[in-house]
């Protein structure tokens, strides 16, 4: 009989929580889901308005000091462990006081093809006909991890929109999340008109 342990399965190992984010931030939730994957260790992400990210128990201070040195570098919203918080860097204002209609063609958005694609997409546009006013458009871009090894571009962008250029003109303010070369769009939060 042979005295040596079997390696713990999957199902079987504890897993321990290490941190938490928004059940919301989409790009944050892939890019905990690959983060891991290169160092050989497996992560599970779950909840609801707040995800937690568990790791097998005898892999928790490798994943802490992975996790700690990736988000002090990508800048995200990160609660680590129960003491360490780590808070997204505001939006910054890239477009203000411009027609919707004129968009498309600023300068800012001309070079950033997800940010075109974030205009053409069905639920922007409708507002577009209704809002023909941008008070501002603020952009944060985020890089994450779409495999393993791979970065791409995401951004949290939120757009405040008018009917008119006056500032009592009914109004419309919304976040939204643009990440997969643009094709996917979510939304977060709106206040104000909608269409």
């Amino acid at each position: 009989m042979n005295d040596e342990k079997a390696p713990k399965s999957l199902e079987t190992e504890d897993f321990i929580w290490i941190a938490s984010y928004s059940g919301q931030d989409r790009i944050t939730g892939i890019h905990m889901m690959n983060l891991f994957q290169p160092f050989g260790i497996s992560a599970v992400c779950g909840g609801s308005l707040i995800y937690g990210v568990s790791v097998p128990k005898h892999q928790v201070k490798k994943a802490i000091t992975i996790l700690r040195k990736d988000v002090i570098k990508h800048h995200y919203l990160l609660s680590l462990k129960k003491d360490e918080f780590y808070p997204a860097p505001p939006l910054k204002v890239m477009v203000k006081n411009i027609s919707f209609k004129s968009l498309g063609n600023h300068l800012y958005i001309r070079k950033t093809v997800d940010l075109q694609r974030f205009l053409r997409h069905s639920d922007i546009a409708k507002l577009g006909n209704k809002y023909l006013f941008v008070h501002t458009l603020s952009v944060q871009e985020r890089e994450y991890l779409a495999i393993p090894h791979l970065l791409k571009h995401g951004y949290e962008v939120e757009i405040e929109l008018r009917k008119t250029s006056h500032k009592d003109s009914d109004s419309f303010k919304g976040r939204y999340q643009v990440y997969n070369d643009g094709k996917q769009v979510d939304f977060w939060w709106s206040s104000g008109w909608e269409v």
